[in-house]
């Protein structure tokens, strides 16, 4: 295999085919491999549309709702944001287009080890095939043992199951979808909460989700299953035909990266899930561009490992290791909550201002804006929730949040 290839993706998701396309754009002779590179995307993905500007990604947007809304009882709470369903096919045909058009080469393959040579790394194939680049991007998920992580708290996991089903009405109005329903349904054992996800793309077709927000250990996908038929049923919504199941398992609060290491990471492989809210697609999407610019320069001035450490201190630096830290704290946090406990958490902190939330669940506000953020949510909980979080705060648990104090 030749040595000119600048950069190898490991993984073909919208992390791995986002990054490879955008370094083909850049200049960079660039291939990506994975066992079904052309299968296509089968999760749904949803994000807020202000926090992309991807050309592929803006084109494959499917279904708007301005009025995304957040039940924690009777009377919801209406978002002041614009969400959006992307079109998996239709993104994954979009990224493909542009990479092929700078001359991404994709690859069928499954990358068993890498190796780091002096100036190349190579990639060890199932099948005993190698394949050579200057730099190699993990984009593979978050069960890679090829990345190097830090030691931190015990993963939490999100959990959901959903289908695509068609109804003879439900009870969404027009522009409106539900982010998170958290009202109880009898039958539901309030110590693990879970929500459900809404989104309505016509009068008589929707998509619906059960979904764990984050618990150590993940809820069982059964479980959710069965929650999503009581709580259809519950609302008086009856299920004509099921188009399409989904099952999602999210890793949160995975170990941040060892940024020594020579192999890149990007998407979840790179611990790039918010440890508190599960959200990633955004972030991984705003930040390819970026991303392949950094690694475009590293590599037109230096080698491999020049570029990897490149990328590693765009991805995480100190300021948003810190924040990340906080995040974490919060996952921890959320895991000990019930139901109810839960309700009150969400109440409090959608009071706070939009771009205080915002800022908070993307994961793009700076370490200072995050800890004003959450000082002013602390006095707007309710009595007992603070209790709750002074007591975490006296315990080791407390640790990472006193780490990022600490660096402001």
């Amino acid at each position: 295999m030749p040595d000119d290839r600048d950069i190898l993706v490991l993984g073909s998701g919208p992390a791995g085919l986002s990054l490879a396309s955008h370094c083909a754009q850049k200049g960079l002779k660039c291939t990506v491999v994975s066992p079904e590179p052309l299968a296509e995307w089968e999760p749904n993905y949803g994000l807020w549309i202000d926090e992309v500007e991807d050309l592929a990604v803006l084109e494959a947007m499917y279904f708007r709702w301005s009025r995304p809304r957040v039940w924690l009882a009777d009377e919801p709470v209406e978002l002041q944001r614009t969400y959006a369903l992307l079109h998996g096919a239709r993104l994954q045909q979009g990224m493909h287009r542009q990479g092929q058009a700078a001359g991404l080469e994709v690859r069928a393959g499954r990358v068993v080890r890498v190796e780091h040579g002096e100036t190349h790394s190579t990639a060890h194939l199932d099948d005993g095939a190698t394949l050579t680049a200057r730099l190699i991007v993990d984009s593979t998920g978050g069960g890679t043992d090829l990345i190097e992580r830090r030691r931190g708290l015990a993963p939490g996991f999100q959990a959901a199951y959903g289908q695509w089903i068609q109804v003879e009405s439900h009870p969404y109005a027009d522009e409106e979808m539900s982010l998170m329903d958290f009202r109880t349904v009898p039958g539901f054992d309030d110590a693990e909460p879970s929500f459900l996800y809404a989104m309505p793309v016509s009068p008589t077709r929707l998509f619906v989700e059960e979904t764990s927000l984050v618990a150590r250990p993940g809820m069982n996908i059964e479980i959710l299953k069965a929650r999503l038929q009581m709580r259809l049923a519950h609302m008086g919504i009856q299920p004509l035909k099921m188009e399409k199941e989904e099952i999602c398992w999210i890793p949160m609060g995975l170990g941040l990266p060892r940024k020594e290491q020579r192999l890149l990471g990007f998407g979840v492989a790179a611990s790039m899930v918010h440890p508190s809210s599960g959200y990633q697609i955004s972030r991984t999407l705003a930040c390819a561009p970026a991303l392949a610019g950094v690694l475009a320069t590293a590599l037109n001035h230096g080698d491999g490992a020049t570029a990897a450490a490149a990328g590693w201190e765009f991805l995480w630096p100190r300021d948003r290791e810190r924040s990340w830290k906080i995040f974490t704290f919060g996952m921890d946090f959320l895991t000990d909550l019930n139901g109810a406990e839960i309700r009150r958490f969400f109440d409090s902190f959608f009071m706070l201002p939009v771009d205080d939330w915002r800022g908070y669940l993307s994961g793009t506000a700076s370490t200072r804006a995050v800890t004003n953020s959450m000082k002013s949510f602390f006095f707007l909980l309710d009595p007992g929730l603070r209790w709750r979080i002074m007591r975490a705060s006296a315990s080791l648990r407390s640790l990472p949040v006193i780490q990022a104090a600490v660096g402001l």
